[in-house]
C-alpha cells in the first residue's frame, strides 16, 4: 500500500492556503525520496503560483472530492495547474481552477498537462477542471499508452477541453469515459471540446454549448513526428450528446477518417426560447 503524505504535514509552520506552492513542493519532494506515495489534498481551497509537478512513477494526487479539494492557480500566475512527467500517475477527486480571466489571450497554460514520453498509465478520474487559459486537459507532444480519463467535467476553458496528441506512434488502450465539456474555446474559435490526434476510444461523452466556428468532438488527420500527432484514425465515439449554440458550430468533425467509428449519439442545435406574449 502506498504511503500517504498529507499536504499539511512535514512543513515548517502551518500551511498558508493562499500560498500553498511551497507545501506542494515539499510533499512531492518527500514522495520522490520515498520512491512512491499519495499526496493527500485536504478539503479546502489551495492557491498555487507554480505548477504542481508529478515526477515520481506511481505517485498519486488525491483530494477529498471534486468540490471539496480545490487547487486554484493564483490570478496572474503564468503556469499550468498540474503537470505529469512520470508513468503510473493517478489524479483523482479534486478540482483544478485556472486563472483564464487574469491572463492575456495568447497565454497557453492548461489545467492539467502531461508532457513526457514517460507519462503512460495515466489515470484521471473524478476531477473537475475550470477556467483554464488554454486546454482543460492537454496530453502534449509525446507517446501515450494506457491512459484512462473518466468521470471528468471541464468548464469554460480558453481552447480545447481535452487535447490529445500522440506524436510518435498510434498508441493503445487510451480511453475517455463519462466526460462532460461545457463552453470551451472562449479564447479561440477553431477549437474542439475534445480534439483527437491519436488512437482513443470514447464513450458517454457530452459537449455542451459548442460556440460559433467550434467543434464538439474532432478527429484530426496527422503525420508521424509532427507536433500535432499521427491523427485520430481507428478511434471511436459512442453514446455521445452534443449541443451547438453558434453559427457554423459542428457536432462531430472528421468522423470519416480511416477506421473511425461514431455511433449512438445526438447533435442538437440550441435555439432561443421565445417569451410568451402577455
Amino acid at each position: 500500500m502506498a504511503i500517504e503524505f498529507d499536504l499539511r504535514d512535514g512543513f515548517a509552520g502551518a500551511v498558508d492556503p493562499e500560498r500553498a506552492s511551497p507545501a506542494f513542493a515539499n510533499r512531492l519532494a518527500a514522495i520522490a525520496d520515498a520512491g512512491e506515495g499519495v499526496l493527500v489534498v485536504p478539503p479546502g481551497r489551495w492557491v498555487v503560483d507554480e505548477e504542481v509537478r508529478l515526477t515520481t512513477r506511481g505517485s498519486s494526487l488525491q483530494g477529498a472530492g471534486m468540490r471539496a479539494s480545490v487547487i486554484e492557480v493564483q490570478a496572474g500566475a503564468r503556469t499550468h495547474g498540474v503537470v505529469v512527467e512520470a508513468g503510473g500517475v493517478t489524479i483523482e477527486r479534486l478540482t483544478v481552477l485556472g486563472n483564464r480571466e487574469s491572463l492575456d489571450d495568447d497565454d497557453g497554460f492548461h489545467g492539467i498537462r502531461a508532457g513526457s514520453d514517460d507519462a503512460d498509465w495515466l489515470h484521471i478520474r473524478d476531477v473537475c477542471v475550470e477556467q483554464a487559459p488554454a486546454y482543460g486537459i492537454g496530453l502534449q507532444r509525446a507517446s501515450y499508452e494506457f491512459v484512462l480519463i473518466e468521470n471528468v467535467s471541464i468548464r469554460e476553458c480558453g481552447r480545447d477541453g481535452i487535447d490529445f496528441k500522440n506524436v510518435h506512434d498510434v498508441g493503445s488502450r487510451c480511453f475517455l469515459k463519462n466526460v462532460t465539456v461545457e463552453r470551451h474555446g472562449l479564447r479561440e474559435a477553431n477549437t474542439a471540446g475534445i480534439d483527437i490526434r491519436g488512437n482513443v476510444r470514447m464513450q458517454n461523452i457530452e459537449v455542451i454549448a459548442v460556440g460559433e466556428g467550434r467543434s464538439g468532438v474532432r478527429f484530426r488527420s496527422g503525420e508521424r513526428g509532427s507536433q500535432n500527432g499521427l491523427g485520430g484514425d481507428w478511434s471511436g465515439l459512442v453514446n455521445y450528446f452534443v449541443t451547438t449554440a453558434g453559427r457554423g458550430a459542428r457536432g462531430v468533425d472528421n468522423g470519416d477518417l480511416t477506421g473511425v467509428r461514431v455511433g449512438n449519439g445526438n447533435v442538437v442545435a440550441m435555439r432561443p426560447i421565445a417569451r410568451a406574449q402577455s
